[in-house]
């Protein structure tokens, strides 16, 4: 005949301590394996940007990109240059993952671009500008009476973007913060880790200021 073995007992504490302990084992063992798999969309992330830097900003002829400006309109078409990509790595629990991945380049032209505006709105561009950290100079224009006709400005088209994709593993999305890529000044978008492959593709496209799904995902300022 065969024995069945009986239920095993247990004291109810060191019961309950085996089920805590079952329960912690599992819920880091996922939280590791979901951790993996946003590390590695990062590592993806990092080789496609080297890619894009290696054949479209390290192009000869080098592409071009045309960035809007308020009350100026577009300025001198900037060739790119200057591109890196740099991966940096951290210490989840006992794994190590992609902590962040960080693009940049420059964009230059030899042309400057030239405005008159009246005061208030030469105001609202200085400040545009200074968020982007264009240089410029300006020079007012004053009538014999001396009150000021306009603000004349000339701006260098020599600018330095950034973009840094930063992984949130607690909230499993990746966060990113822009300086002048696609748009002038800062922005930054969040997207949730699942649908950051196909976004990611589409990374290039905002470089160059190309319709994307990045312009119905940038946060208001301050978000």
């Amino acid at each position: 005949e065969t024995e069945h073995s009986g239920p095993r007992t247990a004291p109810p504490d060191s019961l309950s301590k085996l089920l805590a302990e079952l329960e912690k084992t599992s819920r880091e063992r996922a939280a590791a394996a979901t951790a993996d798999e946003l590390s590695l969309k990062l590592r993806k992330a990092f080789h496609y940007l080297e890619e894009l830097v290696r054949q479209v900003i390290h192009a000869s002829p080098p592409f071009q990109v045309r960035l809007d400006l308020i009350y100026l309109g577009v300025l001198p078409a900037a060739a790119l240059s200057n591109g890196g990509v740099e991966c940096v790595m951290k210490k989840l629990g006992e794994a190590e993952v992609v902590d962040s991945v960080t693009l940049s380049y420059r964009m230059s032209s030899a042309s400057k671009a030239r405005v008159a505006l009246g005061r208030d709105e030469a105001a609202v561009l200085k400040r545009h500008l200074e968020g982007a950290r264009l240089k410029f100079d300006s020079r007012q224009i004053t009538t014999e009476a001396g009150e000021v006709r306009f603000e004349a400005l000339l701006i260098d088209v020599d600018i330095a973007a950034r973009a840094t994709l930063r992984a949130d593993y607690e909230r499993q999305s990746v966060e990113i913060a822009c300086e002048n890529v696609g748009v002038l000044g800062p922005a930054r978008y969040s997207l949730p880790a699942a649908e950051f492959d196909e976004a990611l593709w589409e990374f290039g496209q905002l470089l160059f200021g190309m319709p994307s799904r990045f312009a119905g995902l940038r946060l208001p300022a301050g978000a």
